[in-house]
């Protein structure tokens, strides 16, 4: 990355990193710091959450019955405004901006991130694939045009280069232009930020703006390097579009670009010029111009979608002649800074649920979540943190929904959680976990009393009366009962070898899991890690649940669906310990049972495990998830197979 910034003095880097933060500095405490997105209820307060989705005319891409609020250290969050159920819609969101992760560049579709099945190319690099040409055209006018040139540069700068670079394109010049004068030149209002002049709070640019940047609290380091980025990035895309258009000049010291340069000219050759000259369709399109909105695109845009983009280069200074290009540099620079600043604490993971089956066990499934892209949404940026959040976020493509995993009623705040959760870490390291990616002390329930007690999921089991027990510094590292009756204290030597011991044993083990040939080997060793857990950790340790899982993975893999079952059924009472029983957790846990009932015809068991999991997953995700319909699948078999 050193090689981008040589011949930057530094004398000119201090003056100007003081020069953009000045002009980005629009930190208030009434912002909020957000995160790397039937009409029937039942007795139980669960609805199905489709058909009630009603979008708010105040707070867009949230359902009607909650509301955006600010009130002072607090800043800006959502109440509800009458009761709602759990499983009920209460934010469906497109991201404003958008960008697919490096490794799945090859599987996935570059703009709506969608897994590809015939996957089209870009017309002028070989980098991404597109699932359709709607996707393709559109990613083109909207910012691959610049990216496409900038590939070298933007490879290296990072995911969050990238997306503040796609947030300020699609914007467009008119934008940049104001925002960067409104952050030197501040504008008081009474509203709640982002929202306009009559207290709509809008999918637009100016929500995406008024998120906090936290440039006062982030890292010197952190902050130098995202001014230099910034920069380079505003110098490259202004030159991109600007007459001279030497942009070439500034990358050809890279040896990334020397390569492209190479590739190209080598391509070119192979090339007829109507080739060169042809659109969208056919082969390369021409450049856009950065001042074009979304409505200039559009009619810019031929009805027949043969034409992309606008071959008049020099539109980019024409809204303004008085302009210098340094000007454009420094607005361009500043709002770029202010979007890189902003999404160390509101970008969002787009993550997706994937279901994975052994090849050698087909009947025997995994779920697992996988990171696929980073994007960031306006509306659910305004969610706060809790460790014990009451929704939960899930993702079709890069849309998001977010959805109630408990009732809240009316007056009750919609808390999500930004990663640290109550079931995965204990308080100390929650908070440091908040305040370093963050920049806030959570204030939720569990994290405004002091240090939790020992939990079952860590605790050590008690050598005399098999309680649960916990390690304390008395000034020794030693275990101590919970149990008043016994209290019973002891060195924790012996056991910490114990501990050891069988966590290399449950590591190769696992490793063994669906070899045909080691079926065996891999049963002895995991149930020689099970034992010593047994001796030494409680019933409900996280560990020994993890044990019992592989112990169910590895029986269902040869066909012993009895013992599977056992020790699955085993895990997952320990699970509902630590994640609650109408956990997404417990869902998955459920759906692989159910599999398991299913595969040894367990017909009454079997079905009403599935009617468990069915409801738990759909009041998550939704009716139209892939589990749900498996499952549903599963039980028409079933109920067929019990009528004969």
């Amino acid at each position: 990355m050193a090689s981008f910034y040589a011949g930057i003095a530094i004398d000119d880097v201090a003056n100007i990193l003081e020069e953009l933060l000045l002009r980005c500095n629009t930190d208030d405490t009434s912002h909020s710091t957000k995160p790397e997105t039937s009409s029937s209820s039942s007795q139980d307060g669960a609805s199905s959450g489709e058909d009630k989705f009603v979008e708010s005319k105040l707070l867009s891409n949230a359902s009607k019955a909650v509301k955006l609020t600010n009130h002072g250290e607090k800043g800006r969050y959502i109440l509800a405004t009458e009761t709602i159920c759990r499983g009920e819609i209460i934010i469906k969101e497109k991201p404003y901006g958008c960008v697919l992760l490096p490794s799945h560049y090859n599987t996935r579709c570059y703009h709506c991130v969608r897994k590809t099945v015939a996957p089209i190319p870009c017309c002028t690099c070989t980098h991404v694939r597109y699932c359709s040409v709607e996707c393709q055209q559109e990613s083109w006018k909207s910012y691959h045009y610049i990216e496409c040139p900038l590939w070298p540069f933007l490879s290296q700068a990072g995911n969050f280069s990238q997306l503040s670079l796609r947030i300020l394109l699609k914007a467009g010049w008119s934008n940049i232009q104001k925002y960067s004068k409104e952050v030197s030149n501040p504008v008081s209002s009474s509203h709640i930020p982002g929202c306009d002049t009559r207290g709509n709070y809008k999918s637009d640019y100016n929500s995406i703006y008024s998120l906090i940047t936290h440039s006062g609290k982030q890292p010197w380091k952190d902050v130098f390097f995202f001014t230099l980025t910034s920069i380079l990035l505003s110098t490259l895309v202004t030159k991109l579009i600007s007459p001279s258009d030497d942009v070439d000049d500034l990358l050809a010291d890279t040896e990334a670009m020397k390569m492209t340069e190479a590739a190209e000219a080598e391509n070119k050759s192979n090339r007829s010029p109507s080739e060169d000259e042809s659109q969208i369709n056919g082969s390369a399109p021409s450049r856009h111009t950065l001042d074009a909105t979304d409505a200039d695109r559009d009619r810019n845009t031929s009805q027949d979608n043969t034409t992309v983009c606008s071959n008049d280069s020099n539109k980019f200074l024409a809204a303004e002649q008085k302009l210098s290009l340094g000007d454009a540099e420094k607005a361009v620079a500043s709002v770029l800074l202010h979007h890189l600043l902003q999404l160390r604490c509101n970008v969002h993971a787009v993550t997706e649920v994937a279901t994975k089956t052994d090849s050698s066990t087909s009947f025997v499934a995994t779920t697992q979540q996988i990171r696929i892209a980073v994007a960031v949404y306006g509306t659910a940026s305004m969610l706060n943190h809790s460790c014990t959040p009451n929704v939960i976020a899930g993702y079709d493509g890069n849309q998001l929904t977010i959805r109630a995993t408990e009732m809240i009623k009316k007056g009750g705040e919609v808390l999500h959680c930004y990663g640290p959760r109550v079931s995965d870490m204990f308080r100390d390291e929650r908070l440091k976990v908040l305040r370093d990616q963050y920049y806030f002390t959570c204030k939720c329930m569990f994290c405004g009393i002091p240090q939790e007690a020992i939990t079952p999921s860590g605790a050590l089991r008690c050598p005399r009366c098999s309680d649960m027990s916990g390690v304390y510094q008395t000034p020794e590292v030693t275990g101590q009962c919970c149990n008043f009756d016994c209290h019973h204290s002891w060195k924790l030597g012996e056991t910490d070898e114990k501990i050891e011991n069988a966590r290399q044993l449950f590591r190769v083990g696992k490793t063994l899991i669906g070899d045909k040939n080691k079926v065996k080997e891999c049963l002895s060793t995991l149930h020689k890690a099970y034992k010593i857990q047994q001796s030494v950790l409680y019933k409900h340790n996280k560990e020994l649940a993890e044990t019992e899982d592989c112990l169910a993975l590895c029986y269902a893999s040869f066909g012993n669906y009895h013992y599977a079952a056992k020790y699955l059924k085993l895990s997952i009472k320990s699970n509902i310990i630590l994640y609650g029983e109408d956990s997404i957790e417990i869902g998955h846990e459920l759906y692989k049972l159910a599999q398991i009932l299913f595969n040894c015809k367990n017909v009454t068991e079997g079905l009403g495990v599935i009617d468990k999991a069915v409801k738990i997953i759909s009041d998550h995700y939704g009716e139209n998830h892939s589990d749900v319909k498996e499952l549903l699948q599963m039980k028409a078999v079933l109920k067929d197979y019990k009528d004969q």
